[in-house]
């Protein structure tokens, strides 16, 4: 091969008189990108962070929740801080191929997603908004900084944002009311405030990162009048995150090392006019998860290297909760959790006969959570990768997974809000008390999804790309959210929700519901073009200034009960 000539896999190769250097892309990740947006088009979706980024790409990214960050092609301990960046301190960003996440020790329905970082980069980042209404009420305001620095292989970031709302009453906003509507609110006042930073560095071989965070929030409702007295729906919450990771080589071995420790404080108090008394419930929650995921190739097939990866994780949850009346409630829960998969290269376009086929590869997985008091819990899962054409990518995964619930879900306190609920039996809008919290009587269930997913780019990865969808998912056992109020919810749910002797709403407890089965069914197109002319250098290295017309246009087609597309 002549120097400075390319692989297929994306590898540069500088041949001298004497040697054949090999080099990769700065920040490539061990899977190659399903597709990769550069510069130009980080740009036309005028995102103001990375984060904001991310929700744009929502429908080309695909997949159930939030996918997980890589930066530079490693795990980072907390994807909070990176998501601050601003979008010009990106090289590229790459989607990465579902099977991805087996290969980084994540839950195979989880998306990932690679951003490479340029070298060198520094920014302040300074927002401010404003909230005023146009006939008094509720004003606010929020104000955040951030600070970005990248000097090779070492990054850092220090941001804050801090925001307030003030409260709107009800005699501000109806038409007619009356002394009591000056006591009572629509929306409380509120106020947060939040506080990250975070560093990576380099080791030696190692690439170790720390991330720090806090907040605290407030809110402050008015509900009427008690004797001269005003009655108070006060919420208080702080939180604290650190995380560490550490990732590098170890032999033959691809190894990251994550810990972190999260403790969060509540404090919740509401007030009601005598008999009733007021409600008051203090809760801490604590959780302490240490990851150790190993990653290495096993064996050479004719379509490519069979890889593993092993992971092996232990967890720690606490909680606190304190009630007005004095009850107290202390769970504590240890998990330990594992997971080993296997990449398996089946055929690929340039192998002789199979080839014909174009590129197709398995993996499949297989895990277990072992919890204090509760049954060990299997996981696994199988997929299929198949490529037949340039362009058009053709995914299948079939998931079966036994839940261990989160000791917040059972042991968080009861807390009691104020809300404004649409009342259907007497068609009009009610106040009404509003319960929220753990539940103790809730049990782990299974879950089976099936995940279908194919995607075109008839031009390659520049101009347009067509996307469809289709998710299946049957839970036995396990939990849901409670529903929203219906005729029927009441019918089913009749201890839950407590009406006065005039039928008027009085309160809804809302805390999760137990369920014997629950299936559904999730099928969703999108389509999107890029649109961008931009001027080329007259001479070879010049720099680059672009002008004229950038756009994107994304559509999305109905999805299961609904009948509006929207683009």
């Amino acid at each position: 091969m002549a120097a400075g000539q390319s692989d297929p896999s994306g590898l540069s190769v500088i041949a001298d008189p004497n040697e054949i250097v090999v080099t990769a892309r700065r920040g490539e990740a061990l899977v190659a990108p399903e597709s990769e947006l550069d510069e130009e088009r980080i740009g036309l979706y005028g995102a103001f962070s990375i984060g904001e980024l991310i929700r744009d790409l929502a429908p080309q990214i695909g997949g159930a929740g939030k996918p997980v960050l890589l930066v530079n092609g490693k795990r980072v301990g907390d994807a909070a801080g990176i998501e601050g960046f601003p979008p010009e301190a990106l090289n590229r960003l790459a989607i990465l191929p579902p099977e991805a996440a087996l290969r980084y020790g994540y839950p195979a329905d989880q998306r990932v997603v690679n951003l490479v970082l340029k070298p060198h980069f520094a920014s302040w980042t300074l927002g401010s908004t404003g909230l005023l209404p146009t006939a008094g009420g509720r004003d606010g305001e929020t104000l955040s900084a951030n600070r970005v620095a990248i000097d090779g292989d070492t990054y850092w970031n220090a941001g804050v944002r801090a925001g307030r709302k003030s409260r709107l009453l009800r005699s501000e906003r109806l038409p007619m009311f009356d002394d009591e509507d000056r006591y009572r609110t629509l929306l409380p006042s509120t106020r947060n405030i939040d506080v990250s930073a975070g560093i990576t560095h380099p080791i030696g071989d190692f690439s170790a990162s720390l991330s720090l965070n806090a907040g605290a929030n407030a809110s402050r409702g008015l509900l009427g009048r008690d004797d001269r007295r005003t009655l108070q729906d006060r919420q208080n919450s702080r939180s604290l995150g650190l995380s560490t990771t550490l990732s590098g080589p170890v032999g033959d071995f691809r190894t990251s090392l994550a810990a972190g420790y999260t403790r969060s404080w509540s404090d919740t108090l509401f007030e009601r006019a005598a008999p009733s008394g007021s409600a008051r419930s203090k809760s801490t929650n604590e959780n302490w998860n240490i990851q150790l995921v190993v990653d290495t190739s096993i064996a050479m097939l004719p379509a490519g290297p069979l890889t593993t990866n092993a992971m092996i994780g232990g967890n720690r949850g606490a909680s606190h909760s304190t009630l007005g009346d004095g009850y107290v409630n202390i769970l504590q829960r240890d998990q330990l959790t594992t997971q080993l998969s296997f990449a398996i290269p089946v055929a690929r376009r340039d192998t002789p006969f199979i080839g014909a086929l174009g590129n197709i590869s398995a993996d499949i997985a297989g895990g277990m959570d072992i919890a204090s008091e509760e049954k060990r819990r299997l996981r696994y899962t199988a997929g299929l990768n198949w490529s037949p054409a340039a362009g058009l990518d053709l995914r299948g995964a079939m998931i079966f997974s036994q839940m261990v619930l989160p000791v917040t879900l059972l042991n968080a306190p009861r807390v009691e809000t104020a809300l404004r609920l649409y009342d259907y039996a007497r068609q009009e809008t009610a106040e009404l008390i509003w319960i929220s919290g753990g539940n103790p009587d809730l049990r782990g269930g299974s879950q089976r999804s099936l995940s279908l997913r194919a995607t075109l780019r008839p031009f390659g990865d520049q101009l347009v790309t067509l996307t469809t969808d289709y998710q299946r998912e049957v839970a036995r056992g396990g939990i849901t959210s409670f529903p929203q109020l219906t005729p029927a919810t009441e019918r089913i749910f009749a201890d839950r929700i407590v009406r006065d002797a005039d039928g008027r709403l009085v309160s809804i407890d809302a805390r999760p519901i137990p369920i014997e089965r629950d299936s559904s069914s999730r099928l969703g197109s999108s389509i999107t073009l890029f649109l961008s002319r931009a001027a080329k250098a007259a001479d070879r290295g010049a720099p680059r200034r672009g002008y004229g017309t950038r756009g994107r246009l994304r559509c999305r087609s109905p999805t299961a009960g609904s009948s509006e597309a929207n683009c």
